[in-house]
């Protein structure tokens, strides 16, 4: 019986290799990605890795590129659902650290839509909001992450140094 899905047999070699490459050389586990995407244009996981492995060398746009096709490829099964939140947070933070923090907080909204309680997508949102001088939806968003949970990534620190910031913003006006 013939495989019609060879590809999808493949891609996991392709996979064990690359992750093994992500810490040594970030090009090769590009090129073993190109290959997957070759053999299956619609492998989501092949687009996420290789957008990881852009990513990592600070090439946002090809990381952009990768995660934005994972968004639009046509699949409603529970693992495309997944591979589409996990692309638009990708793509979120790799948006933050280009500096498109309005295109971040986009995408993190999308996340949120569905998941109030995302604390990752809520804590890096209010990174994005805060970058851009909004320090009150920054405040917001992590007041829900200190509601969620009160030891993450040292949020009430993080919170006093937003409101500290307002205080000097609002005593020089």
């Amino acid at each position: 019986m013939e495989n019609k899905n060879n590809d999808n047999v493949i891609l996991p070699g392709f996979q064990v290799r690359s992750l093994v490459d992500y810490n040594s050389d970030n090009d090769k586990a590009i090129i073993d990605y190109d290959e997957a995407i070759k053999l299956n244009p619609n492998n989501a996981d092949a687009y996420k890795y290789r957008g990881i492995a852009y990513f990592i060398k600070g090439d946002y746009d090809q990381a952009i590129a990768d995660f934005t096709k994972i968004i639009q490829l046509k699949s409603s099964d529970n693992t495309a659902y997944i591979n589409r939140n996990i692309a638009y947070y990708n793509r979120g933070i790799t948006y933050i650290n280009k500096g498109r923090n309005d295109l971040a907080i986009k995408d993190f909204n999308i996340i949120i839509e569905y998941n109030q309680n995302d604390i990752d997508t809520l804590y890096n949102r209010g990174v994005a909001y805060y970058n851009i001088g909004d320090f009150s939806n920054t405040i917001s968003d992590w007041e829900v992450v200190k509601r969620i949970d009160s030891s993450f990534k040292n949020i009430n620190q993080k919170l006093d140094k937003v409101r500290e910031k307002i205080m000097a913003t609002n005593s020089t006006k």
